[in-house]
């Protein structure tokens, strides 16, 4: 596990990228760190599925391919857990690699990219991500409840 912090003086958010290819990894760790991200990378599914349980990260961007367990397999896994299933994810995958609406159901997936993708683009859509969820978390808190809908104490 690396990890790469933001500009700490923003209130950063924490983001799990999940990829065997560590060309990717570095490439996209720099960028979100740019951003003002906090960022962990895992170069395997069970790696990237631990990480992800233990420190609860505010998105995730996991390849769709890897070793151990596939980036769909760890989707399916976070969203069966009640600690995880609200996280947001965004799938890398190779040219080909698609998935039907019934898997995108049964996840919390919000995008999948293709390789070779634009790191502007997965940014740009990373933080809109990040946006929406934090919208719909202080909306949660308005309302009396956290992100996953318990009652706030």
């Amino acid at each position: 596990m690396i990890i790469f912090q933001g500009d700490s003086s923003v209130n950063t958010t924490r983001i799990v990228i999940a990829d065997d290819e560590s060309h990717i990894t570095h490439l996209l760790s720099h960028k979100l760190k740019q951003a003002g991200h906090d960022v962990l990378v895992a170069n395997d599914g069970q790696e990237a599925f631990d990480l992800i349980s233990k420190i609860l990260p505010d998105l995730v961007i996991t390849d769709f391919q890897m070793p151990v367990m596939d980036g769909y397999e760890i989707a399916v896994k976070l969203k069966n857990q009640a600690k995880t299933q609200q996280i947001p994810l965004m799938m890398l995958t190779g040219l080909g690699h698609k998935l039907t609406p019934q898997q995108l159901i049964a996840t919390n997936i919000k995008h999948l990219i293709s390789k070779p993708f634009s790191a502007r683009n997965l940014i740009c859509k990373a933080t809109t991500l990040l946006k929406q969820t934090q919208q719909t978390n202080q909306s949660c808190h308005w309302y009396g409840q956290n992100a996953y809908g318990e009652r706030a104490a």
